[in-house]
């Protein structure tokens, strides 16, 4: 606020006037897409509209959310009430269930024994699609009965509102200006675009961008001369592109057609063969492309190495750790069996890898690669 900038000595009005002029609008209800499950509605907001959806009595549902394992746990006191049970369950899978799916944000969903499973065999469970169905519609129920409940209640708009104006409408996107950039090595016949100078300027700048102009709008173009025009500010030295494999010969075709002189180095089939991977990924070690290409599957058997996977593990089991002893202070013990739970699948993976005899040739952190 002003009043906070007038606490130093010293003129903000410049800097003041300037913010004021990019200041997003606050959104009003009706602009916002919001559903039960949505991330920036706190749970006790969640709570509250539990307790009266599910038949609960005041302070009757608690809400539990795992940071480390990014999901939430909901528990209702009253488990017998006929909302839990009927209005919003179907058979074993009650409102509670329900609320704690939609809040994960996963498919409702209920699996039954596959009846043509041999007896002997391992139990085996399939989609039960009558039941499934029956609570896909009561989750799409019980989504628009929240909707109704928060038009019911002024007091709830305007904190949904408050919160989403704080907290996620407050970023001004930035402006990029490419409109000065030349790449060398572009064949005459094409010319760069306004739209595609601006993304450029922004992967230049950022190092990071996606790009999600509209097909037919140049989206190759713009990501290969981002690229030659970073190796000529001598950013990058050498640049990978991970390709869907069915594409790979036609991204080859589009860079010798915008780029014909280009030295570029593309991963064919045979390529990644087993008497042939460490000829190729020697290539990539030792070679200066300006493009090398490579399919996703080919992209998955060049492995980081030991240390570093070790070391990412140990870390997770660190944070895991650290995320159960919070928990356990704190008394969720949901967060706890889920934190646990984690780190012990996270151990099993340390204790696998270091048994293994992994002999990479030449890890990924060797080859150079310093933009994907």
């Amino acid at each position: 606020t002003k009043q906070e900038f007038g606490v130093e000595d010293r003129d903000w009005s410049t800097n003041i006037v300037a913010l004021e002029a990019v200041i997003p609008k606050d959104i009003t209800l009706s602009e916002l897409n919001y559903k039960f499950g949505t991330r920036f509605i706190p749970m006790s907001l969640y709570a509250a509209f539990l307790e009266v959806a599910l038949g609960q009595k005041p302070d009757g549902v608690t809400i539990e959310y795992d940071k480390l394992t990014d999901s939430y746990a909901v528990h209702v006191a009253n488990q017998g009430t006929d909302a839990n049970e009927h209005q919003y369950g179907v058979g074993r899978y009650d409102g509670e269930q329900l609320a704690q799916s939609l809040l994960n944000q996963r498919p409702l969903e209920i699996k039954k024994l596959d009846p043509n499973n041999p007896p002997q065999a391992k139990p085996k469970y399939i989609v039960d699609e009558v039941a499934t169905a029956e609570l896909q519609a009561k989750g799409e129920r019980f989504e628009a009965v929240f909707k109704e409940w928060v038009l019911k209640n002024p007091e709830i708009q305007e904190e949904i509102v408050s919160i989403y104006n704080e907290k996620m409408n407050r970023v001004v996107t930035k402006k990029y200006d490419g409109s000065h950039l030349t790449v060398q090595g572009l064949a005459k016949q094409f010319t760069l675009r306004p739209h595609q100078k601006n993304a450029m300027m922004r992967i230049i700048q950022e190092q990071r961008a996606g790009l999600f102009h509209e097909v037919g709008s140049g989206k190759t173009l713009t990501m290969l001369a981002a690229n030659l025009k970073l190796k000529e500010l001598g950013v990058i030295q050498k640049p990978l592109f991970v390709i869907l494999k069915p594409l790979i010969d036609q991204f080859g075709r589009e860079i010798y057609r915008y780029f014909p002189e280009s030295k570029v180095l593309i991963a064919h089939s045979e390529d990644f063969s087993k008497d042939n991977r460490k000829r190729f990924i020697s290539r990539i070690a030792t070679g200066n492309y300006d493009f090398i290409v490579v399919a996703d599957s080919q992209f998955g058997k060049i492995g980081m190495s030991k240390a570093y996977q070790e070391r990412y593990i140990e870390d997770e089991i660190y944070k895991a750790e650290r995320q159960s002893r919070l928990a356990k202070l704190s008394g969720q013990r949901h967060t706890v069996k889920k934190v646990e739970q984690y780190r012990k699948s996270c151990q099993e993976r340390l204790e696998k890898l270091q048994k293994r005899d992994i002999d990479t040739f030449i890890d990924f952190e060797e080859l150079g690669i310093d933009m994907l």
